[in-house]
């Protein structure tokens, strides 16, 4: 067989394959017949076309252009070779690279130190200058301040006088004086009717520091500013209150005192005490009241109540308070009025000995209403029985009670 004459060197293993032969080679060896020694480089470890180099056991690569590494694997960059200067911060652009510069310095490598001109201080083409660790501006014309920031305007020369305000209208400017200055530039001193005091139409002269304002006819006041009102003239006697009405007035008086003007001292009878058209008299510092018929009381507030009696066999009381005894067997009128809206009618009839009567029934007519009463019965209002205590009320403003 291929394999009998022994064709694998170095301890490789044979195996027949048709009419020809492997060898599995042990570690360290290689080739058809396992004759070659195995190297570093035989792996091919130098990456993006690096030439590789046997050294000892190990290798060494040779780079292209544009690679670095152990095995050529990592491509250069422009950061790699240290840029950026005074330790600015590089960063890869494509194929550039860009400085982030630490304070004070500048350039495209960090490579300035930075000045106080640097940032472009001066404004409106001002030209700066350093001065030490600050700046100096030359401002053009027009222009001033710090950075030359600021236009160069009418008030900057302090026109105005007498420590007057200052304000730029348009290319001139205008003063605000301080009281007691006028003018253009506050140069004039003020006298006090220059300031137009006098109001309607008053003619105003200067008095010293102040003046005096005479007006014209219908005006009054210091300035002339009041209209001279009815009340002016002092129309309200004893302190009453004058009130401008129109063209007229109105008086709010004083306690004790009534009229036009107040002149009128009030008297008791004045608000009128006596009710129910009872007739007033003033008493001094009072007064009396005469009362119309069915009235009693200070101020006849009071209605009168009379009471007529019809008792024993019989004796009678009146109204009026007058006593009558007399005895009678008949139905007698007690009392009535001309209209006869209201009427009392006795009934009476013999009891006990001889000749004596008692009252034996009383009938009531109040406008109409028929009120009975007998003794021993019960009472009748309009033919009808009616419990005790009876009230009947709202018959043209009288009450009837019965008990």
């Amino acid at each position: 067989s291929p394999c009998d004459s022994g064709p694998c060197e170095n301890g490789g293993e044979c195996s027949n394959v048709g009419n020809s032969f492997k060898c599995k080679c042990p570690s360290g060896y290689k080739g058809k017949r396992c004759q070659e020694i195995v190297s570093p480089c035989d792996s091919g470890p130098c990456e993006n076309e690096g030439e590789c180099s046997n050294v000892g056991d190990s290798f060494q690569c040779s780079c292209p252009s544009g690679y670095k590494g152990k095995r050529c694997q990592e491509i250069v960059s422009p950061c790699d070779s240290g840029l950026c200067k005074n330790g600015g911060e590089c960063s890869n652009v494509g194929n550039s690279f860009e400085c982030s510069c630490p304070s004070g310095y500048k350039g495209k490598r960090c490579q300035e130190i930075v000045s106080p001109c640097d940032s472009g201080p001066c404004e409106n083409g001002g030209e700066c200058s350093n001065v030490g660790n600050s700046f100096e501006c030359s401002c053009p014309s027009g222009y001033k301040g710090k950075r030359c920031q600021e236009i160069v305007s009418p008030c900057d020369s302090g026109p105005c006088e007498n420590e007057g305000e200052c304000s730029n209208v348009g290319d001139s400017f205008e003063c605000s004086c301080p009281s007691g200055y006028k003018g253009k530039r506050c140069q004039e001193i003020v006298s006090p009717c220059d300031s137009g005091l006098c109001k309607n139409g008053g003619e105003c002269s200067n008095v010293g520091n102040s003046f005096e304002c005479s007006c014209p006819s219908g005006y009054k006041g210091k300035r002339c500013q009041e209209i001279v009102s009815p009340c002016d003239s002092g129309p309200c006697e004893n302190e009453g209150e004058c009130s401008n009405v129109g063209n007229s007035f109105q008086c709010n008086c004083s306690s004790g005192y009534k009229g036009k003007r107040c002149q009128e001292i009030v008297s008791p009878c004045d608000s009128g005490p006596c009710e129910n058209e009872g007739e007033c008299s003033n008493v001094g510092n009072s007064f009396q009241c005469k009362c119309s018929s069915g009235y009693k009381g200070k101020r006849c507030q009071n209605k009168v109540v009379a009471v007529c009696s019809a008792t024993g066999d019989p004796h009678y009381k009146t109204f009026d308070g007058r006593r009558y005894n007399f005895m009678g067997k008949c139905e007698y009128v007690l009392a009535k009025d001309s209209n006869e809206t209201f009427m009392i009618l006795q009934d009476s009839e013999p009891c006990g000995r001889g000749k004596a009567t008692c009252t034996n029934a009383i009938t009531v007519n109040i406008q109409g209403t028929i009120i009975y009463l007998r003794r021993g019965e019960n009472v009748l209002v309009n033919g009808a029985n009616v419990t005790l205590p009876y009230s009947n009320q709202g018959m043209h403003g009288n009450d009837i009670i019965r008990y």
